[in-house]
This record gives C-alpha cells, sequence and structure tokens, in this order.
C-alpha cells in the first residue's frame, strides 16, 4: 500500500491559535538530504487534522495528521520503509522504560545549525515518575499521552526543528525477543523539551500508542466524509 497520511505533532501546523491551510504546506519522502531538491519525491498536502483538544500552550495533545493529495508514487522502497503504529498486543514492551528508540530530524545539531541531512539518535524511554520529577519543579507538566526519552547526562536528545520527527523503535534482530516486534514501530512523534541534551532535562514525545485509536477514528472520518 502506498503511503497517503503523515503522522506529525500538532503544534507543526498550528500558528496562533489557528490550523494553517493545506496548500501551505508540502511533504518530501524519499530522500535524506534536503541540500539536493532533486532528490525525493514532494506530495500536496489535501487535509490537516489537528487533535481536537491540542492546547498550544501546554501542548497536551500534540499530534495531527496529514493526509496527502494522492499516494507516494515515485519513492523507491528502500527508502520508505514501512513503520508501523503500535497494536493493543504491543502494550507490555511499546512504552517499557530503557528501551532503546530512535529519534529522527533535520533539526539544530551541536553545532547550533541545522542539519541538511537526515540525523538519528538512539535514547532509551524514561519512566514516567523519573521525568515528571525533574520537568515539574521547572513549572512544566508532562501531558498524559507524552512519553520520555534520553539520558540523565543529557547530550544526546532532539533539538529545535525535529518537532513532529519519528520516534522509532527498530529491532536489531531478525526474529521477535521476549514479545518485541521484529517490524519497525513508530512509538512516538518529537513534541518538546527545556534546551537541547540538558542533563537531567529528557526530551518529550507524543505517544503514537496513546493516540492511535483517535488517529484510527480520524481517518475513518475523514472517508465517511465527517
Amino acid at each position: 500500500m502506498r503511503p497517503q497520511w503523515v503522522l506529525t505533532a500538532a503544534h507543526c501546523v498550528v500558528k496562533d491559535g489557528e490550523t494553517i491551510k493545506a496548500s501551505e504546506l508540502r511533504v518530501l519522502g524519499g530522500t535524506r538530504d534536503l541540500s539536493d531538491a532533486t532528490k525525493g519525491e514532494e506530495q500536496a498536502v489535501e487535509r490537516i487534522i489537528v487533535h481536537e483538544s491540542f492546547n498550544n500552550l501546554t501542548l497536551e495533545n500534540d499530534i495531527a495528521l496529514l493526509k496527502l493529495s494522492e499516494p507516494a508514487k515515485d519513492i523507491a522502497r528502500t527508502l520508505r520503509n514501512t513503520v508501523r503504529l503500535p497494536s493493543i498486543g504491543d502494550i507490555n514492551w511499546v512504552g517499557k522504560p530503557y528501551l532503546a528508540v530512535r529519534a529522527q530530524g533535520w533539526g539544530r545539531t551541536a553545532g547550533g545549525y541545522q542539519s541538511p541531512t537526515l540525523q538519528e539518535v538512539v535514547i532509551p524511554l524514561v519512566e514516567r515518575s523519573i521525568c515528571r520529577s525533574v520537568f515539574e519543579p521547572n513549572g512544566e507538566k508532562i501531558p498524559e499521552g507524552a512519553i520520555c526519552g534520553g539520558f540523565v547526562s543529557g547530550d544526546f536528545d532532539s533539538c529545535q526543528g525535529d518537532s513532529g520527527g519519528p520516534l522509532v523503535y527498530r529491532s536489531q534482530s531478525s526474529s521477535a525477543r521476549s514479545g518485541f516486534s521484529v517490524d519497525p514501530v513508530l512509538i512516538g512523534v518529537i513534541s518538546w523539551g527545556i534546551g537541547c541534551g540538558f542533563a537531567d532535562l529528557y526530551g518529550v514525545y507524543t505517544s503514537s500508542l496513546f493516540y492511535r485509536k483517535w488517529a484510527e477514528t480520524a481517518v475513518q472520518n475523514y472517508y465517511l466524509g465527517k
């Protein structure tokens, strides 16, 4: 099946409290290099669906869907590997603390500049109670549908410009171990943080497992014309 839906962060498509026009967006797929405009396939966006309870101040329910005008056609299979949403059967491991996941994006690097090539950092998920204990003294609330990832020492993190990018679990084995998935799984999307790579301040991500039902309903309503 050709890709035609994109999962992203709501704050990427909301400006001054209003959802931007779909005509203002383009989705580029099939390339890891933004410096060469001839690479990849550019797609128009037909519709933007933002979570109805998204809060632009607290970033609660920071999730949105983009419906492509047409399914992707020309992307080489090696550059559009399937990444599935987690299912109910994954609930025992998909949010497990210390699970190694990969945050990907073209955001700021250690040099302070955005990268023209896709970057990836491997980080562990963090227990929710630990994440809350470091953010709440700073006056920040961890939304119910959010998960955290990173190291106590910092250094490895997503950053500005990575928002809406994927947080993916990818097995290093060709066979499932202890119920873990062999297929790549979209654990969440990059949402927010305080700075980048600071010690004791983890990255915050919107959980795709938590919002799977919302996404399924939104897609179903689209095809029902709602």
